[in-house]
């Protein structure tokens, strides 16, 4: 069987522009692999037998590992991704960046539109109008 992180070369990954349908398609993994109780079940805090911590903990990173390879690169740079200390704390922070109308996201929409409408000029320069 062919594991997370080989597919995700084929795969695109979560961004902003993306993160409603890719979110979807990470939680039905998740759960098909038996990791969704970790974000969103009852098993989001670790437990305090030993016995349990240490399959809580490796269940835990097996989640991470398969978040991150799916996530932009650039999300992972931010701290608060990084630094969470919990599968669900990770996934409610994106969440919060993606689904959350912001300045930080509102500007980056703002110089797409610019990059596209630069794109189109150089390819038309002497027609305003063009739609190509």
């Amino acid at each position: 069987m062919t594991d997370f992180g080989a597919q995700t070369s084929t795969i695109q990954k979560i961004n902003g522009s993306n993160y409603s349908i890719k979110s979807l398609q990470m939680k039905f993994y998740l759960k098909g692999k038996e990791l969704w109780s970790i974000v969103g079940g009852n098993e989001v805090e670790p437990p305090t037998e030993a016995n349990d911590m240490e399959k809580w903990e490796v269940k835990a990173a097996k989640a991470m590992f398969s978040l991150t390879v799916a996530i932009e690169d650039e999300y992972l740079q931010q701290q608060h991704i990084r630094d969470a200390e919990t599968l669900k704390e990770a996934w409610d922070t994106l969440a919060t960046l993606f689904t959350k109308t912001n300045e930080a996201k509102l500007q980056a929409l703002h110089n797409e539109l610019m990059k596209l409408q630069n794109c189109l000029w150089k390819k038309c320069p002497t027609r305003p109008d063009c739609k190509e």
